[in-house]
């Protein structure tokens, strides 16, 4: 009795074991192993040889598209597994993201999520939030998203009992770098702090279409002084006007004394040369002349421009 008491405890950690080591959820727990195989699953940075992703998610699906296992590797190159026999489908993408979440539901709309901000987070979080333009005032706010290397596989087949199959993946960059150059401002001064914020942004990623999805969404996002009159920034998302969606893009300018621009850049967003790369001018913008920095006691905020300037 003790030996067999002694076997299934050794059977329970072996299978903890397994769970410990995957940074993802598992469908299966234990492999009959007659069914199962070795796989090499091999990523291969030929598009991107200077990626530095911090883990590597690989997820497998049926043919129907169910979820059925997913495999984290702590090396950018892969590594080797063990898999059940049969046919999938394969998505697959950079992990360990703080502003990034998975949302696993099924192989057409896997996507992973911006998570939810403050909209003066990259400036202030004791200051109480600003009016928001009308056109994007019910937008969800999202943190930025980060870089993501990402691909998939239609098909593929693990044979039975064959312990030297390889998958070979290729991942590809499918976010976007925005960059904002904010220009000929007076009144500029040290003990102002300001921060920004950008409507109609994708609230996720679908991975097996590699297209913006969810709902628009409004990006606040951390500035920073250039010099005396500009300020600069750069952030990454993923894309603009999920799913076809037609929105304007507001490009708010927020400080810490409760003053705050309004300016519409859609044209710049919808016309860039290359989507994946969007750079945004703002020429001319006039600060209070007052010396206050941040004011916490002040209840109301200012809108020294009551319309939106069109800046395409």
């Amino acid at each position: 009795m003790k030996a067999l008491i002694s076997r299934l405890s050794a059977l329970a950690a072996a299978c903890v074991m397994i769970l410990v080591m995957s940074g993802c959820e598992h469908k299966e727990l234990c492999y009959d192993h007659g069914h199962s195989a070795k796989v090499e699953i091999r990523i291969v940075w030929d598009q991107h040889p200077d990626a530095d992703p911090n883990t590597m998610v690989v997820n497998f699906f049926t043919l129907d598209g169910k979820h059925v296992a997913c495999r984290e590797f702590s090396s950018r190159d892969g590594g080797v597994i063990k898999l059940e026999a049969g046919e999938y489908m394969i998505l697959f993408h950079n992990g360990e993201m703080e502003s990034v979440a998975e949302v696993v539901d099924d192989f057409d709309s896997y996507r992973l999520n911006t998570t939810e901000e403050a909209l003066l987070a990259p400036m202030s979080r004791y200051l109480e939030a600003p009016p928001r333009p009308s056109v994007s005032s019910g937008e969800p706010v999202r943190s930025p998203a980060e870089t993501v290397w990402a691909g998939k596989h239609d098909y593929v087949k693990i044979e039975q009992g064959a312990d030297n199959q390889l998958i070979e993946l290729h991942p590809r960059e499918v976010t976007a770098r925005y960059s904002v150059e904010v220009i000929n401002i007076k009144n500029l001064r040290d003990n102002l702090d300001i921060s920004a914020a950008l409507s109609g942004l994708s609230e996720s990623m679908n991975i097996s279409r590699c297209m913006a999805s969810g709902v628009p969404v409004t990006v606040p996002f951390s500035v920073r002084r250039r010099d005396d009159t500009s300020l600069e920034a750069e952030f990454v998302t993923f894309g603009h006007c999920p799913d076809d969606a037609d929105v304007p893009h507001i490009m708010s300018i927020y400080t810490s004394s409760k003053k705050y621009f309004n300016f519409d850049v859609t044209g710049q967003v919808h016309n860039a040369p290359d989507e994946r790369n969007v750079h945004i001018i703002v020429d001319g913008l006039t600060l209070p002349e007052d010396k206050d920095g941040l004011s916490p006691t002040v209840n109301d905020w200012d809108e020294v421009e009551d319309i939106v300037i069109n800046m395409q």
